[in-house]
């Protein structure tokens, strides 16, 4: 009893049990662990062992060779995650009834600890809503009791200012994102000038408005809370329902009974160390890619240290060729814009499927050429070759992240050994007509080519003076 005592002191429970705004906050977090495990159950098989076995994975780069930590069969990951989310629910509706929230609030941080291992297992599930919600999670178990609201608070407006950071960019200063989106923004007018105001009034939102939280005026501080709940319903139009799902619960229940600034009638006490160390680290995230060489639309270095959202509209291609003695293949890959595009002439690019073709050859003679939906395998034993879906299932956050491709080869490599290979990939931006060659290696060997996010990757082209401005703007 001392010790379950102790532990609800150190996860500050006493004042999660005491203030309903927090148990609202509480209940929102615990219910997106419970979408979020949904979400993984049904696409369970990358993050088992039959992702392994199928090439079908691309660990975030910290994770690179760690693979082994993934031991659960498919069946076994989709039990695991089911259990996972339905812990989550019950969790979540036990602060209905429950007076003390000991227990959820460890529930909270067993669910934290297993959303974080499974999404650094597999860089496409990263997602701006699940970065947030990992934020937001450990901020809330960090902070100490009395100061949990607080610090909630504070983390709301430290991840607006690093939603503003990202977008300090062509894409949204210039208006090129929406300008480049068939239909644009929605509900609104779609006269350029007007949308390229609008991404501009955006940024303003989220790197100005926040302090006004820390004014002692109430009539500002509960406008500006307004503005952010509207802001927020609205998203729901562009960006779906899950990022709206998360957000609003934690705005309404961060300011209900927003009588006072966030730092009043606060003091600093030695328990808050790590709660401030948290909001440090997240900013210095936010702000680590200006540090890097180049564009992070276009490299995606740094990028996933802060919050990334829609940076850019963007279209890929990619091409592979390689042989193991007289076989030989060519792998080309097209993703498409999202959504089609308006072109920089004006002309609409419609919406497309992505394209997959590999050429198969025996020494100069074509074998067969055709468009796989899965696996690519070889001889009567069916050696797996690769899998096109490493590359296919990425989502429109990191299609265009050259780690992407670069992982891809090191896994041909590491599982079908060719005696040579070349990839090669394009990326284009915002409608612009101009493909920026990201990636050139004509001989790729593995032991020569490393990734490291941290800094920029000499394997990683940046865009010349040829490319246009706006892929050239650092």
């Amino acid at each position: 009893m001392r010790l379950w005592t102790r532990l609800g002191e150190w996860l500050g429970a006493s004042e999660v049990d005491a203030d309903p705004r927090l148990r609202l906050i509480c209940g929102a977090l615990l219910y997106y662990f419970h979408m979020t495990f949904f979400d993984w159950w049904r696409s369970a098989a990358a993050l088992s062992t039959k992702g392994t076995e199928t090439a079908n994975y691309v660990p975030f780069f910290l994770f690179e060779h760690s693979r082994w930590l993934i031991f659960l069969n498919h069946i076994q990951t989709k039990y695991y995650l089911y259990g996972l989310g339905l812990t989550a629910l019950m969790a979540a509706l036990s602060l209905l009834y429950l007076k003390e929230t000991t227990l959820p609030l460890l529930i909270m941080a067993i669910l934290w600890v297993n959303k974080l291992f499974f999404y650094l297992s597999d860089l496409r599930l990263f997602a701006n809503f699940h970065h947030l919600h990992l934020v937001y999670t450990l901020a809330f178990l960090l902070a100490p009791s009395g100061s949990k609201l607080f610090f909630i608070r504070v983390s709301l407006v430290v991840s607006y200012l690093m939603s503003g950071f990202i977008k300090l960019t062509p894409s949204w200063l210039l208006g090129e994102y929406f300008n480049s989106v068939p239909g644009k923004l929605p509900l609104l007018p779609e006269d350029p000038t007007f949308v390229m105001v609008a991404q501009q009034g955006i940024i303003f939102m989220e790197l100005v408005l926040p302090w006004v939280w820390f004014m002692r005026w109430r009539t500002p501080r509960l406008i500006v809370w307004g503005i952010y709940i509207v802001f927020h319903l609205y998203s729901g139009l562009l960006v779906g329902f899950k990022y709206t799902s998360l957000m609003t619960p934690i705005v309404v229940g961060c300011f209900l009974d927003f009588d006072q600034p966030i730092a009043a009638g606060y003091r600093f006490r030695r328990a808050d160390i790590p709660a401030w160390l948290l909001q440090l680290l997240l900013l210095a995230g936010g702000l680590w890619h200006f540090l890097i060489p180049g564009d992070a639309r276009l490299t995606h270095e740094g990028k996933y240290f802060g919050v990334f959202m829609f940076d850019a509209n963007r279209a890929v291609d990619f091409r592979a060729e390689f042989s193991k003695g007289d076989r030989s293949y060519v792998f080309n890959l097209h993703r498409p814009w999202r959504n089609g595009a308006i072109l920089e002439d004006g002309t609409l690019e419609p919406l497309e499927e992505t394209e997959v073709e590999v050429e198969v050859y025996q020494g100069p003679d074509l074998l067969r050429n055709y468009h796989p939906k899965g696996t690519v395998k070889e001889g009567d034993e069916q050696t797996l070759v690769f899998n096109p879906r490493m590359l296919t299932s990425a989502q429109v956050r990191t299609f265009g992240d050259p780690y992407i491709y670069y992982f891809w080869a090191q896994e041909l490599c590491a599982r079908y050994q060719p005696d040579h290979l070349k990839i090669e990939m394009w990326e284009q931006l915002d409608g612009h007509t101009e493909r920026a060659k990201l990636i050139d290696i004509p001989d790729f060997q593995p032991e020569r080519y490393r990734y490291n996010g941290f800094f920029h990757n000499s394997w990683i082209n940046l865009p010349g003076p040829e490319a246009p401005s706006s892929y050239r703007w650092l």
